[in-house]
């Protein structure tokens, strides 16, 4: 469940995590 919204927040804010 945590995973999916590191994978929705790197899809949204890509750049905030710079990989």
């Amino acid at each position: 469940m945590i995973d999916s919204l590191f994978i929705h927040l790197n899809i949204l804010y890509p750049k905030s995590f710079g990989k």
